[in-house]
C-alpha cells in the first residue's frame, strides 16, 4: 500500500513580510483630517435623516406648477391653486426639517453643497433637464436659507455655487 506523508508547519512567531517586519495597516491619504470624515458623515446623515424626503417630495409638484404658470402665460385655461397650496405645504415642510439640521459642526455650506450634488444625481438618473433642476435647487436654497437666517449675500452665493459646479466640471 502507498503510504503519504503528510507534513504539518506551525508558526508561532507573528506574520511577517519579505522584509521582516509586520504589515502595516491601511494608511489614510493624507490631506484627509478624521474631522472631515465626521463632518461628510453627519452632512450626509443630517441630509438622509431630514432633507432628502422633503427634497424630492417638492420636486414633481414643484415642476408641476412651473408647468402649469407657463400655461397659464401662454394662454391657457389652466387652474393653478391646487399646484400652489402643494408647493406652499411642501416649502413649509422644508423649512420645518432644515431648521432641524442646525447646531451640529455641519453648517449651511455644507448641507447646500451636498443638496447641490444630490440634486444633480437625482436629475442625472431621471432624467431631469439640468436647467430645471439648477432652477429648482435654487429655490431649496432659498428656504435653506431661511431655515438658517442666511443673510441674502450668502444666499446668493450658494446659488452661485450652482453654477459654478458646472464650470468646474467643464474644466
Amino acid at each position: 500500500m502507498n503510504e503519504q506523508e503528510i507534513h504539518i508547519h506551525i508558526h508561532t512567531e507573528s506574520p511577517t513580510n519579505r522584509r521582516g517586519s509586520r504589515p502595516k495597516a491601511a494608511v489614510k491619504p493624507r490631506g484627509i483630517s478624521k474631522e472631515a470624515d465626521m463632518k461628510a458623515l453627519m452632512t450626509r446623515n443630517l441630509w438622509e435623516r431630514f432633507l432628502f424626503e422633503p427634497f424630492t417630495a417638492g420636486l414633481n409638484p414643484w415642476i408641476n406648477l412651473q408647468s402649469a404658470k407657463k400655461a397659464a402665460e401662454s394662454g391657457h385655461s389652466v387652474e393653478i391653486m391646487g399646484y400652489e397650496m402643494d408647493e406652499a405645504r411642501l416649502t413649509n415642510s422644508m423649512i420645518e426639517k432644515a431648521k432641524h439640521t442646525k447646531g451640529s459642526i455641519v453648517t449651511a455650506d455644507d448641507l447646500i453643497d451636498f443638496m447641490i450634488e444630490s440634486g444633480f444625481s437625482i436629475a442625472e438618473s431621471t432624467g431631469i433637464r439640468r436647467e430645471l433642476m439648477e432652477l429648482y435647487l435654487e429655490s431649496r436654497i432659498d428656504l435653506v436659507g431661511l431655515a438658517w437666517d442666511l443673510s441674502s449675500d450668502k444666499i446668493s452665493q450658494r446659488k452661485a455655487a450652482i453654477y459654478q459646479r458646472e464650470l468646474s466640471l467643464a474644466s
